[in-house]
């Protein structure tokens, strides 16, 4: 399943490097990491427990056009093979949009590669998901190898419908970009059929900010110019040493998160990303209101906190008045940019009111929101706002209202929650945090 976000015009495709133990999943997601314009691609992230990696890395490859006027990203994942990871495996192959099956050409591992195939089967069974209506590549690996399986053994054994295959040596290089390619030639047609069916019923002014998942249940009817797939070339110098960011997480559950918050940072989640945050609409507060519902059913699911911050500029009446309507416009753009550079890339900003911001942070517990707020305080505190030749410090108060995961709640009760800890900071003055 594919996502699609029509306000933000991006879609996220979903690949999972799967295969035995020791076949070179990871070695492909490095070599693609280091020869990949840094421009094109994320960090390489390893999600790691006590007794368990998960690799993830995006990469936004394609030009703009090539599926209508979408930006195109490529989430990369892979998890080592061996059968103490199993857990871990069902958990990264759901909602895979296409599968890249790299087997290890030894003869002495024929076996492993079965075993691998037929798990991979099983665990798409769990998920609902027919394997043979999910795009995949099979990459043959270590054809440089002494004793290895014959390519129409592998073929006749794992891809009896002729899915496409690569012959690779992972290790060099050989084969890695055609793999990925390959698997891209068969999803990206997918995804703009899809797109412009969805377009055609006119399902996105109803669901403007909505995320739309996409299922692969039938053959694409548009086709698209591989040729314009620019994240193909190899670069002639590569990255010599790969960069790891490693997290580490408690549990199966936490790394399902982790990697959903590694896509909305990708994707550029934030409904409002292209929006001009510090002016006003009502069709923005809709949208807001839609997506904060949304990070409300998030923290239920996973039993996690939420904070929804009021913030509002002190004495902006006052500003208005010496600097007129350009001037406090200017202010209110300059503190949006200011909290935006200052906030978690995930979290989401919104003007809520004329001089009232509305910031809500994600996953986070009571007292890492207070820092996070606090911090954004000092950055505003700190920064001299000129215009006209005339200098300001601007402050601003904030009200926190912390969401447990467990209330019946809405996002118009969250919020007006967070404005009355607003009301409380106001009381006591100027530059205060309050919580509810």
């Amino acid at each position: 399943m594919a996502y699609v976000n029509f306000l933000t015009k991006n879609v996220a495709l979903k690949i999972v490097y799967y295969g035995p133990g020791l076949s070179g999943k990871t070695t492909n997601l490095k070599y693609l990491y280091t020869h990949l314009n840094p421009k094109s691609r994320g960090e390489l992230v390893c999600l790691e427990t006590d007794t368990n990696r998960t690799f993830f890395f995006d990469l936004l490859p394609v030009e703009a056009g090539l599926i209508k006027d979408f930006r195109t990203h490529f989430h990369l994942y892979t998890i080592p093979g061996q059968i103490f990871y199993e857990v871990s495996r069902k958990y990264v192959l759901k909602g895979a949009d296409g599968i890249v099956f790299v087997a290890d050409s030894q003869a002495s591992l024929f076996d492993a590669n079965i075993e691998s195939f037929d798990n991979l089967r099983k665990y798409l069974m769990e998920h609902d998901r027919d394997i043979f209506k999910i795009p995949i590549v099979f990459q043959y690996n270590k054809r440089d190898l002494k004793n290895t399986i014959p390519i129409e053994t592998l073929n006749k054994v794992l891809n009896p419908y002729n899915y496409p295959y690569v012959e690779a040596i992972a290790i060099h290089g050989v084969g890695v970009f055609e793999t990925l390619r390959e698997i891209a030639r068969l999803t990206l047609p997918l995804v703009k059929s899809r797109i412009s069916d969805i377009e055609k019923k006119d399902i996105r002014k109803e669901n403007y900010a909505e995320e739309v998942e996409i299922e692969y249940t039938e053959k694409p009817s548009l086709k698209i110019d591989m040729d314009k797939i620019d994240f193909l070339k190899e670069e002639k110098e590569p990255v010599r040493k790969v960069k790891v960011k490693k997290v580490k997480v408690r549990n199966f559950r936490e790394i399902d998160r982790q990697l959903d918050e590694l896509s909305r940072i990708y994707i550029g989640k934030s409904i409002f990303k292209r929006e001009k945050k510090w002016r006003l609409s009502d069709k923005r507060k809709i949208e807001f209101e839609k997506e904060l519902n949304k990070e409300i059913e998030r923290a239920k699911r996973y039993k996690e906190k939420l904070i929804v911050s009021a913030l509002d500029i002190d004495d902006f009446k006052r500003i208005n008045n010496e600097w007129g309507i350009k001037g406090g416009d200017f202010v209110l753009k300059t503190i949006s940019e200011t909290i935006e550079k200052n906030k978690r890339p995930y979290d989401l900003l919104f003007r809520y009111k004329n001089d009232e911001f509305i910031l809500i942070l994600i996953n986070v517990k009571e007292k890492q929101g207070v820092r996070i707020i606090k911090r954004i305080q000092n950055a505003i505190n700190n920064k001299k706002i000129i215009f006209n030749n005339s200098e300001k410090n601007i402050t601003i108060s904030a009200g926190i209202f912390a969401f447990n995961g467990k209330d019946e709640v809405n996002a118009f009760e969250l919020v007006k929650f967070a404005e009355k800890a607003l009301q409380k900071a106001k009381k006591f003055g100027r530059n205060q945090v309050t919580l509810y």
